[in-house]
C-alpha cells in the first residue's frame, strides 16, 4: 500500500500499521481501533507503579519547587508509596469508586499525589486552576458533588468569600493550617499502605472532570 493523504495529511502505512489497524468508512473518514483493546486500566498504576516495580524505581519522576525556590524530588518508588497511602486516606474519609475528588492547589506535590491517589481508588479527579475565578470554582464544587476537596489555605480562604450559594457536602483536606471541620493533608501519609492494591477499573471509566472558564456567569 502506498502513502495516502487524508485531509491533506500524509499517512505512512508502515508507521500507521505499527500502532493501529484502520478502515475507511463510506465518507472516507478514518476510524481507529487498537490492535489489543484494553478492557481494564488504571492510570496511576500505568504511569507510576509499573515503573516503581522495575529497574526505574529510583529514577526521579517528579520535581517540585516551592515558594522559597526549594527543590524537592520524588522517585517512582516514592510516588507509588505516597499515592498508596493517600488513596487509603481518601477511602478512610468515605471516598468510593466513582466519587469525585476535587483539587484547588498550585501545581506541585499536592496536585500530583491527589490525582494519583484518586485514580488508585477508582475516583474521578476534578482539578481547578488556582487562577480561575473563585465564583466559578464554587459553582463547579456545587455541581460536581465532590466527596473530598484538597486545597491550600490561601486559595480556600479567598474561595469561601466568593458570592454564591455554597454547598459544603464534602470533606476539605487542607494543606496548611486547618480550621474546624477540615482535615490535614499531611495526615494522608501517616499510615503505611502495605498490601494496598489499586482498583481495577474499566478502560472506558471516567477519570477526570474538567470545567471551562466559559461557564455562564448567570448560573452562579
Amino acid at each position: 500500500m502506498s502513502e495516502q493523504k487524508l485531509d491533506g495529511i500524509k499517512i505512512k502505512p508502515n508507521d500507521l500499521n505499527r500502532v493501529l489497524r484502520y478502515v475507511f468508512s463510506d465518507d472516507l473518514k478514518m476510524e481507529y481501533f487498537p490492535i489489543h483493546p484494553i478492557k481494564y486500566h488504571n492510570l496511576a498504576t500505568e504511569t507510576v507503579d509499573k515503573h516503581a516495580k522495575s529497574d526505574r524505581a529510583k529514577t526521579t519522576a517528579l520535581i517540585c519547587r516551592d515558594s522559597k525556590k526549594i527543590l524537592e524530588t520524588y522517585t517512582y518508588a516514592d510516588l507509588s508509596d505516597l499515592s498508596n497511602r493517600f488513596a487509603l486516606y481518601l477511602k478512610s474519609l468515605g471516598v468510593k469508586r466513582g466519587d469525585v475528588v476535587a483539587c484547588l492547589c498550585n501545581q506541585g506535590f499536592q496536585t500530583a499525589i491527589s490525582q494519583l491517589g484518586a485514580y488508585k481508588i477508582g475516583a474521578i479527579f476534578a482539578p481547578f486552576p488556582p487562577l480561575e475565578q473563585k465564583n466559578i470554582v464554587i459553582h463547579a464544587l456545587n455541581e460536581c458533588q465532590a466527596k473530598a476537596f484538597i486545597t491550600q489555605r490561601s486559595l480556600w480562604d479567598s474561595c469561601e468569600k466568593a458570592p454564591g450559594i455554597f454547598n459544603k457536602d464534602f470533606t476539605v483536606i487542607m494543606s496548611g493550617k486547618c480550621c474546624k471541620s477540615e482535615v490535614p493533608f499531611a495526615r494522608g501519609f501517616a499510615k503505611p499502605a502495605r498490601g494496598f492494591e489499586a482498583e481495577i477499573t474499566p478502560s472506558d471509566a471516567a477519570v477526570i472532570l474538567l470545567y471551562s472558564s466559559n461557564i455562564d456567569k448567570k448560573v452562579l
